[in-house]
């Protein structure tokens, strides 16, 4: 895709959030739904290695889409950063797709906030597309069978980032102060 094709794209994806613009009627955009099969998806890493949700396999996964120009996104992924810091030895897991940005702009990204967990770089927007990302941030709470369990969406809490880690990862120790 050129990088007009990108502003473009980046251009529709802001006014479809704006807009509320719907793929089922007025009730608002299409989601992916708990309960659901996460769509798997293989993606170049920072460091070039190609990551698949299929890889995740076994492992309760949080998935979270973002860009560098999205303001939220970059409290989210600083708490999120902080929480998985803390919680990784016992079995947090995050990744976090980066839509439409180019490598170099990621990765100064990422040096720049200390970001230390796996970035995952979706250049073309097609994982976000079959994840129906219509805003970001937003996040999948994806179980060890590869079952979308939670939706956030414009971003996540730190105190709902602990319940996840009470709930879905059993760590009773996630007092909230990450």
């Amino acid at each position: 895709m050129r990088k007009g094709s990108h502003i473009f794209a980046l251009v529709i994806l802001l006014l479809l959030s704006m807009a509320g613009c719907s793929q089922e009627g007025e009730q608002g955009p299409r989601l992916l739904k708990e309960g659901e099969k996460a769509p798997d998806f293989l993606l170049p890493s920072l460091e070039g290695k190609k990551v698949s949700l299929k890889d995740m396999a076994g492992k309760k996964t949080l998935i979270v889409f973002w860009a560098t120009w999205c303001p939220s996104c970059k409290e989210e992924l600083k708490s999120l950063d902080r929480t998985y810091r803390k919680y990784k030895d016992m079995g947090f897991n995050i990744l976090a797709i980066n839509i439409y940005d180019s490598k170099k702009m990621v990765e100064g990204y990422v040096k720049r906030y200390d970001l230390t967990f796996p970035v995952l770089l979706d250049r073309e927007g097609d994982v976000a597309e079959r994840y129906l990302v219509f805003a970001i941030p937003i996040a999948y709470m994806v179980d060890e069978r590869g079952i979308i369990r939670e939706r956030f969406i414009g971003g996540l809490p730190e105190r709902d980032v602990m319940d996840l880690l009470r709930e879905y990862w059993s760590i009773e120790g996630a007092d909230g102060k990450a």
